[in-house]
């Protein structure tokens, strides 16, 4: 097999330089596993990725190893075991020519959300590997891509990620659009006020239509039971963009079908898609969410933790990750180091404290608790920039977790206005698409509240 192997590597090499960032995607899953004259075996880590990879890479693999070699074996595949061994990186010989490390980087995007910071397993390795075609691949044939799940689970992990790695290889800001739905109706009804609707819906539908070559929604479930002017803009808006080749993905927390009050053309067209859902990580993947979490932020974990853990919080993310940082508050709050028995009280807390329901007075509690001031400065008229800063994120995290109506958190809040309300929302939503560190502070603030 030596003769295979030396070819295989020079072809991986050729690659690399004349295609770096479209080796860089798919490097690490594959691994040539034997070979003959005749045929070669490759290993792949799922059924999805053999027929992505044969349909957008393999072809011109091939080319180079018949140019390196004069012929072109027949290829088949092998799945590798799912037992979490490690895949070798097909690592090119000296001088072959890599990604540069320096990114650039959308100044709308998370900059935590990136493709190598999102933990795979096989509760979503189909929705990434879906991301990252539609991100990379200019021919990519699932248009729509339409990505549903359960809260905190990485459906805007993932749309923020594929808006990167098509930033990073040829996008420029205008040309990446990413929004939630209540912003693009909230857009829309600002771009159709009497005083300059001619002027606003020009430069509404320049930036929806004719600058974006990539529209990244999420939540679109919260544009059902809009009024109909609402929906008919986004489906005009959808259909320009997919005739002209330009790609959209779609974040929901459920399949189109069941999003009550959407119109039927546009369940139609999301369905026409590929539709991929996320669901919550199996026990392995929730053990690398715990280790990548841990190093993330430098917490020592010992694995009977991280196991006792992932054996007890099964549903997302966000529970894992609130769990996690529960236990090293206790140790640090206890100048211990946490053992198996601590770890099980600590455990045994979060699930009874599970059942309960969260409110939007526990909401106002810890966010006031959190920037220092009293819940009642949040129902109250103040202004000051120390008050209405936590005010908006309690407004916003009561409108995203408790799905409350505007009015409702108005209420909750010294009966303030709904237009208040939505502007309070809309700004946390800009300042999180734009700052990164705002961004860590609502995540810092939700982790609080999923281990209440």
């Amino acid at each position: 097999m030596d003769e295979p192997i030396r070819t295989w590597n020079e072809a991986l090499a050729r690659f690399s330089r004349e295609r770096p960032q479209q080796f860089k995607i798919w490097s690490g899953q594959v691994r040539l596993l034997r070979a003959d004259d005749a045929v070669w075996i490759l290993g792949v880590p799922s059924k999805f990725f053999i027929e992505w990879f044969s349909d957008n890479y393999l072809p011109l693999l091939a080319a180079d190893l018949e140019k390196l070699s004069g012929k072109t074996p027949a290829f088949k595949f092998e799945l590798l075991p799912e037992d979490n061994t490690p895949v070798p990186a097909l690592t090119p010989p000296a001088g072959a020519a890599l990604v540069p490390e320096t990114r650039r980087r959308h100044p709308r995007l998370n900059e935590s959300y990136s493709f190598d910071r999102f933990v795979v397993g096989d509760s979503n390795r189909l929705a990434h590997s879906a991301a990252i075609s539609i991100a990379s691949d200019p021919d990519c044939r699932y248009n729509p891509l339409y990505i549903h799940g359960g809260t905190g689970l990485g459906k805007t992990h993932l749309l923020h990620a594929i808006g990167h790695h098509f930033f990073e290889s040829r996008g420029t800001e205008r040309s990446i659009v990413y929004v939630t739905s209540e912003d693009f109706l909230n857009q829309y009804v600002s771009a159709t006020r009497p005083q300059d609707k001619q002027s606003g819906m020009k430069e509404f539908r320049e930036r929806y239509r004719r600058n974006c070559d990539i529209l990244l929604v999420d939540d679109i479930q919260f544009i059902s039971g809009n009024k109909d002017a609402t929906q008919e803009e986004f489906f005009h808006t959808f259909n320009d963009l997919y005739e002209t080749g330009k790609r959209l993905v779609i974040t929901s927390d459920r399949f189109p079908k069941e999003i009550h009050g959407l119109e039927d053309r546009l369940v139609s067209r999301f369905q026409g898609g590929l539709i991929v859902q996320i669901k919550e990580p199996d026990l392995p993947t929730r053990k690398d969410i715990l280790r990548h979490k841990a190093k993330e932020s430098a917490i020592y974990v010992p694995d009977e933790i991280v196991d006792l853990i992932a054996e007890n919080v099964e549903s997302n993310v966000r529970e894992l990750e609130g769990a996690l940082h529960h236990i090293d508050a206790l140790a640090n709050l206890t100048k211990t180091t946490v053992d198996l028995d601590t770890a099980r009280e600590a455990i045994r807390t979060i699930r009874s404290k599970k059942e309960r329901i969260l409110t939007a007075e526990e909401i106002i509690r810890v966010v006031s608790l959190f920037f220092n001031v009293r819940p009642q400065d949040l129902k109250s008229h103040r202004r000051h920039k120390l008050v209405t800063e936590p005010r908006q994120v309690a407004m916003y995290l009561c409108r995203k977790h408790l799905k409350m109506s505007f009015p409702d958190i108005g209420s909750h809040f010294g009966g303030k206005d709904h237009s208040t309300v939505i502007s309070s929302v809309r700004k946390v939503e800009t300042r999180l698409a734009k700052e990164a560190k705002f961004a860590g502070t609502i995540g810092d603030i939700e982790t609080r509240l999923m281990s209440l």
